[in-house]
């Protein structure tokens, strides 16, 4: 594995092989405890070998200029919860959408024209998170897919917004050399939304949606990179359930032997809970 977070604060960050695997978990739980000691919502998380190297190649995959990335896996599997951690120790913003039964069109593009001026006007690095399950419409993945392609969707911004974005960039543009022409000053507000925005897809490949939106829009796999979150180790599935098993008034073999009984259990590990099945149904 390699990162540039090896060194909390460091500037300029270097970016480097990952030699100790005990240092790399130690510097993630730091970055882990001061996103909770900041955030509304809390992030209890073991942090295996499995979710260091996902959170290592999320953070270079959003640490690229134009870097977006679609994270494929089952739900539950921490798609999206380690890489809230990995924009958090890449000092990103986080944009997610919330969606409701009357969560439409209208509703989707003030979240998107919100979504670019955050990048493109305020200048921030933002992570646009979004998941499969948050579909309502198809368009939604149209208008993703143009992001991801040109860093803009079509007849979006009006000219009523673009006016006050203008007048905020107007100094960036004059310092990057750009002239005060509209067309030019809205070529570089899309710029620098490609330069800021980086979308991380989070989408499940069970059943036949994944595939058709793939088919449909191409530049889902063209213009991102692939992250796999396959079924997590037995190491990983053990060290959730010691985890959150330690707090039972009982001695830590029985502890050991509660969480696995025996090796034919299926053992479903969600970074915040453990669900032990057997083959006859739930305990």
């Amino acid at each position: 594995m390699f990162g540039d977070f090896l060194v909390p604060g460091a500037d300029p960050r270097v970016y480097t092989e990952v030699t100790d695997y005990g240092a790399l978990r130690s510097v993630i739980s730091e970055y882990l405890g001061d996103f909770n000691a900041t955030s509304k919502k809390p992030m209890k998380l073991v942090l295996f070998l499995f979710a260091l190297e996902h959170v290592s190649r999320i953070v270079r995959i959003i640490s690229q200029p134009g870097g977006h990335a679609l994270l494929v896996g089952v739900g539950g599997s921490g798609r999206q919860s380690l890489t809230r951690l990995a924009a958090f120790m890449s000092e990103f913003s986080v944009f997610q959408i919330e969606v409701s039964r009357s969560y439409g069109k209208q509703e989707w593009h003030d979240d998107l024209r919100s979504l670019m001026k955050l990048a493109g006007e305020q200048n921030k690095k933002t992570v646009f998170l979004f998941s499969d399950t948050q579909i309502n419409h198809e368009f939604f993945v149209e208008d993703i897919s143009n992001i991801l392609n040109t860093g803009e969707v079509p007849n979006l911004m009006q000219a009523g917004d673009l006016g006050p974005i203008f007048e905020t960039i107007g100094g960036r543009a004059r310092a990057a050399g750009c002239d005060a022409g509209k067309d030019a000053m809205q070529n570089f507000f899309f710029s620098e939304v490609r330069k800021n925005l980086h979308c991380v897809l989070c989408f499940s490949p069970v059943g036949e949606a994944f595939r058709e939106r793939l088919r449909k829009f191409p530049s889902l796999v063209t213009c991102t990179t692939i992250d796999w979150f396959s079924a997590w180790p037995t190491d990983a599935l053990r060290g959730v359930a010691v985890e959150f098993l330690e707090t039972l008034d009982a001695p830590k073999e029985q502890v050991r032997a509660v969480a696995f009984p025996n090796p034919g259990h299926y053992t479903v590990c969600r970074l915040s809970r453990v669900i032990t099945r057997t083959s006859h149904g739930p305990d």
